[in-house]
């Protein structure tokens, strides 16, 4: 009850935030609105989703859990759950791809917003420690056992056989990566465990080091046979997602993983930056509208024209000889160094926009990593630079994969200290909930020359770069 109280609480605010995020919607905006109008309901979504989490691990904890299944197209839902992290693929610059089998119904009874949940949390796990290559989709459906099976296979960097048994334990830590990235595993897995099984299905992982991972989750779907037609080759909800299934026998829960694995996925689907398309259409636009103005000159008009100019050409003044030999030689300016000086890291790509967007306000633009070992590469690699060999200021998000901002940190002061690297500053981007003068104590104790909260305001971030002359005063 008390779960569900807050909950309850954090939906409140939020009904207000989609609301008027749906009345903008219906404004006219420029190509750069649109685009923040995207990530503001994206990132809403998200949220209200992480709170469908909370609220069902509270209810399997006190075994009252219920499901709600309604008649809905698989194949739609899917589309829509990758269409909700298109800008994540992007930003990451990871291509993904959607197979589903024939064998799925086009109408099928599941639980839609459990199956979104477990979808968004592999999902976002696989964007998580994916940094090249591509994400893939399989769904199929095993009638014989009324099993929806739905695998996200990644080629990212893939978990050690020994420590896969702790991904689905609450904040389950691997050993490996205690030391980089100690917070663990967090929440998500644990609740995608719990959700499937309480769905009647399952969930597990195969993976190799370096080369990926595809986590496969089963839960029960049931169709009545009048429904059970096959999907049709071009979704018209989708139109640019073409289909070729290729995956014609049914797949039983015990050899799930070595088929998902075997499946030539035949479709992608790439979502275009709404900002290209906008822009696309605007240009095209306007091109139209100056054609339609053009007015072809009469014989009359384009003599007068011609004999104007010829009278003006009589009225200019010869030009004056230079004198080569006194005259100043004109030294070339120096050119301007385009390097950044600063540096973003985050491993959420919303947060890295939202801060560009600002820096983007004071005509400025951040260079960006998206986990503590990407930091370093980068600041040894800017080190060899002749014009700036160091950034003025790195901000540096705390949790992150691969290695966290505190362990990054460390590293980089103690090269700084040897004098292998420019000393820079680094300012913490914490999400903490401690007191802001024994969080910035903390942060200093560590290395940190101070800290900035999330979500970072505007004025907040404007504030940081003026302590540390990054900018002058902003009014």
């Amino acid at each position: 009850l008390y779960v569900a109280s807050i909950v309850h609480d954090i939906r409140t605010p939020l009904n207000g935030i989609t609301g008027m995020l749906e009345m903008l919607d219906s404004l006219p905006k420029t190509p750069d609105e649109e685009i923040y109008l995207i990530v503001a309901k994206n990132t809403c979504k998200l949220l209200l989703f992480l709170s469908y989490d909370i609220t069902d691990y509270s209810q399997l904890e006190a075994n009252k859990f219920r499901a709600n299944f309604e008649k809905l197209k698989v194949r739609e839902l899917a589309g829509e759950i990758l269409q909700l992290l298109s800008f994540s693929f992007e930003k990451k610059k990871l291509g993904h791809s959607l197979d589903v089998s024939e064998s799925v119904p086009t109408y099928l009874n599941i639980d839609k917003n459990r199956f979104t949940q477990i979808m968004l949390n592999l999902l976002g796990n696989a964007l998580k420690f994916t940094f090249k290559g591509h994400i893939r989709v399989a769904i199929e459906f095993d009638k014989y056992n009324d099993l929806l099976i739905t695998s996200v296979r990644d080629t990212g960097i893939g978990i050690k056989l020994e420590e896969q048994k702790h991904l689905f334990k609450l904040f389950g830590k691997l050993e490996s990566s205690a030391g980089t990235n100690p917070l663990g595993c967090g929440f998500g897995l644990a609740i995608c465990k719990k959700l499937a099984e309480s769905l009647g299905g399952y969930i597990g992982v195969s993976s190799q080091i370096d080369m990926g991972s595809t986590f496969t989750f089963a839960i029960k779907g049931n169709y009545s046979p009048r429904n059970s037609k096959s999907v049709s080759k071009v979704n018209s909800r989708y139109p640019s997602m073409q289909v070729e299934s290729n995956v014609s026998s049914l797949v039983h829960p015990g050899d799930i993983q070595e088929k998902v694995q075997s499946h030539n996925f035949s479709f992608y689907f790439p979502l275009f930056s709404q900002r290209d398309r906008l822009l696309t259409t605007k240009g095209k636009e306007e091109d139209d509208k100056g054609e339609g103005e053009k007015k072809t000159p009469s014989i009359e008009e384009a003599d007068a024209k011609s004999l104007k100019m010829k009278a003006t050409e009589k009225k200019q003044t010869p030009p004056i000889e230079e004198d080569k030999e006194n005259s100043p030689k004109l030294v070339p300016d120096k050119p301007r160094c385009k390097c950044n000086s600063l540096l973003i890291v985050d491993d959420n790509e919303y947060n890295l926009f939202v801060l560009q967007n600002y820096l983007k306000l004071l005509g400025m633009k951040a260079d960006e990593a998206q986990n503590g070992k990407e930091t370093i590469d980068v600041v040894l690699e800017r080190s060899t630079n002749s014009c700036c060999p160091g950034y003025k200021l790195i901000v540096m998000d705390i949790n992150m994969p691969l290695m966290d901002g505190i362990q990054a940190t460390k590293i980089l002061n103690k090269k700084m200290n040897c004098g292998e690297i420019p000393h820079t500053q680094i300012a913490a981007l914490s999400a903490g909930q401690m007191r802001k003068d024994d969080e910035n104590f903390y942060f200093k104790e560590v290395g940190f020359s101070t800290y900035v909260p999330k979500p970072t305001s505007k004025k907040e971030f404007f504030s940081l770069l003026e302590q540390f002359n990054i900018i002058d005063q902003v009014l």
